[in-house]
C-alpha cells in the first residue's frame, strides 16, 4: 500500500497539477486536454489527480479563477493610473478587457462557443461560481466608478453584459475582416460615450 501524502506533499502535488493543467489547457484547449497529459506533466499518476479534483472541468475552473484573478489585478493596476477624463478610462477598460480575452489562450476558451458549451455542460451547477466571480468584479468596479463620478447610474449586469457583447463581436473577426478594428473602435467609443457620467 502506497505511503499517504503529508500535508506539504499534497499541497505541492496539487500546485503541480494546477500548473500542469494551465499549460495543457493553453496548448490544447478545454475539449482536447486530457487528465493523463496533465498528470504526466505534473509528475504524478493519473489516479492521483482525482485526489484533488473531481473532473477535468473542475480543474479548468480552478485554473480559470487563478488566471482571471491575475488578469483583473493587472487591469485594475493599469486603471489606477491618471486619465485626462472618465471617458478615456472607460475606453481603455473595454479595449484592454477585449484584448486580453482575445489573446489569452485560456480566457479565449470561455468565449469560444464550442469550448464554452463543453466546459459549462461539464461543470453543471458549479458553473455558477465562475459567474459569481464575474458579477463580483463588475459590481465592485461599477460601484467605485459611480462613487467617483465617472460612470452614470448603470446596472452592473448591464455594464458586464456590454463587455460580453464586445467579446461576441470578436468571435466574428474573420467575417468582419479588415473592418474588425474599426467596428471595435466604433463600439468601444460609443459604449464609453453612453456610459460616462454627464457633468
Amino acid at each position: 500500500m502506497p505511503k499517504a501524502f503529508t500535508d506539504q506533499e499534497r499541497r505541492r502535488a496539487r500546485e503541480n497539477v494546477v500548473k500542469a493543467a494551465r499549460a495543457e489547457f493553453s496548448r490544447s484547449g478545454y475539449r482536447k486536454a486530457n487528465i493523463e497529459s496533465i498528470a504526466d506533466e505534473a509528475g504524478i499518476a493519473k489516479g492521483t489527480v482525482y485526489l484533488f479534483f473531481r473532473s477535468k472541468a473542475e480543474i479548468f475552473a480552478t485554473v480559470l479563477e487563478i488566471v482571471e484573478r491575475e488578469m483583473r489585478t493587472q487591469l485594475r493596476e493599469e486603471l489606477d493610473r491618471a486619465f485626462d477624463e472618465p471617458r478615456q478610462r472607460l475606453e481603455f477598460f473595454f479595449r484592454a478587457l477585449l484584448t486580453r480575452m482575445m489573446d489569452h489562450p485560456l480566457l479565449w476558451i470561455v468565449v469560444d462557443p464550442e469550448e464554452a458549451m463543453a466546459l459549462f455542460r461539464d461543470l453543471g451547477p458549479d458553473a455558477q461560481r465562475l459567474q459569481n466571480a464575474d458579477d463580483e468584479f463588475f459590481d465592485t468596479l461599477v460601484a467605485e466608478w459611480r462613487n467617483a463620478g465617472w460612470l452614470r447610474n448603470v446596472d452592473p449586469h448591464v455594464f458586464g453584459g456590454a463587455a460580453q457583447a464586445l467579446f461576441a463581436v470578436s468571435l466574428h473577426r474573420d467575417l468582419l475582416g479588415d473592418a474588425f478594428p474599426g467596428v471595435v473602435d466604433l463600439l468601444v467609443t460609443s459604449l464609453a460615450a453612453e456610459l460616462v457620467a454627464v457633468k
